[in-house]
């Protein structure tokens, strides 16, 4: 689950949905997280750590060439650089220092095996802003001794360091699986180079060693047993911290938390799960009976029309007998009005959406019998020890009146 580009609204109780438009990341205090993760200091779980130079605000970097050859030397390992991030970051190029967060520049007077950089910080707000012309990325490398790859870790490495993440080490100065640790290793972020990058957009999700996700309620503290809204979204955390998937019973409700990409969304709405439909609220109390993602069971009046869900959720179709009363729903799930040509036979529904029977008579006089499973009679019918014939009739009969009312 790519969740880079979403922002964190607000953490409130599982009580009504408010859907939120889509924010960009704002400007956000760093400070917390680098005296929990100082990256001397990081232990096995969390793994990254934060410095205390300028750090970008959002998600995407405007940058700017010193000059055209080192633009050609380094175009290709930008693109590639970002491309490791897996879309959490973008980057623009700009001729204009005004709109420009910082300026790359090239020094090739180095004789090393491997390309290097540094990045010199800008303002002194703790923030790399655009227009101050004083922040950059100084480029050290022997053409010779480097390649493609390694220009391109050595760039991704660098852009990190934009976002103030730090180099990564154990407590003991081991390396971590990371490409702070072995720059030359990774050709693409790990687990805890995007665990930080989320931190710095204010986005703080984590992917743990087994693959799930967490959420930051702060520096070091996990949510738990509780709803989280994000963008519009509704994500369940377990007393395990880790995000929740699938099928789950909670506080007496049952809710599909969205397993398909490792997305873990509660779903709203209609969904097909194993070839089976349900319904899960949209909004509190809509359909009534339960709060917002919740399943759907029993009589529920959806969208203008009447379905009915098992206890287990699952939308009912065919003749369903309920409560000793028989139903029709058609392949929709919706039950139907008026006139219906089902498996052969007229019938005819009321506005409760019950089958009709016995003798009815619509608005032009003309007399209609039904017997007792709700089936309009044809051709000769011997009904209370009399003989009476009724016009054939089929699907595309048009003798059958719309309005039929009983007596």
């Amino acid at each position: 689950m790519n969740k880079a580009k979403i922002a964190v609204l607000a953490l409130v109780m599982f009580a009504s949905m408010t859907v939120f438009p889509l924010v960009s990341v704002q400007a956000h205090d760093l400070s917390g997280w680098i005296d929990a993760y100082n990256p001397r200091d990081a232990n096995d779980e969390t793994s990254f750590g934060f410095s205390k130079g300028r750090h970008m605000d959002g998600d995407t970097l405007y940058y700017r060439w010193a000059d055209q050859y080192t633009k050609n030397l380094l175009a290709g390992a930008l693109a590639d650089g970002v491309s490791m991030w897996d879309g959490m970051i973008t980057a623009y190029e700009t001729a204009d220092p005004s709109t420009a967060h910082i300026t790359i520049t090239y020094d090739g007077d180095i004789n090393a095996a491997y390309p290097a950089a540094t990045v010199r910080y800008g303002p002194a707000d703790n923030h790399i802003r655009t227009g101050y012309g004083d922040a950059e990325i100084v480029v050290h490398y022997n053409p010779a001794n480097s390649t493609d790859t390694t220009r391109m870790q050595m760039m991704g490495h660098e852009l990190g360091h934009l976002w103030d993440i730090d180099d990564l080490y154990t407590y003991d100065i081991t390396n971590l699986d990371s490409i702070y640790s072995q720059l030359y290793v990774h050709d693409e972020a790990t687990r805890h180079d995007m665990n930080a990058m989320y931190i710095t957009l204010d986005n703080p999700w984590f992917l743990d060693e087994n693959n799930n996700w967490r959420h930051y309620l702060s520096p070091g503290a996990w949510i738990q047993n509780d709803w989280l809204e994000v963008n519009g979204l509704w994500y369940y955390f377990g007393s395990g911290y880790d995000m929740v998937t699938g099928w789950q019973d909670i506080k007496g409700f049952s809710f599909y938390l969205d397993p398909s990409n490792e997305s873990g969304a509660a779903v709203l709405g209609w969904r097909m799960i194993d070839d089976e439909w349900y319904f899960f609220r949209p909004a509190t109390d809509y359909p009534s009976g339960g709060p917002l993602g919740s399943m759907a069971t029993g009589w529920q009046w959806i969208y203008g029309d009447w379905y009915f869900f098992n206890p287990d959720g699952r939308m009912q179709i065919d003749w369903r007998l309920i409560d000793d009363e028989w139903y029709y729903f058609d392949a929709k799930g919706q039950i139907p009005y008026g006139w219906q040509w089902i498996a052969d036979y007229w019938y005819y529904f009321d506005a409760d959406g019950h089958f009709l029977t016995g003798w009815q008579y619509d608005s032009y006089g003309l007399s209609y019998y039904f017997d007792s499973d709700g089936q309009m009679l044809l051709g000769w019918q011997e009904i209370d020890d009399y003989w009476y014939y009724f016009d054939i009739a089929d699907e595309s009969d048009d003798l059958l009146d719309a309005i039929p009312t009983k007596t």
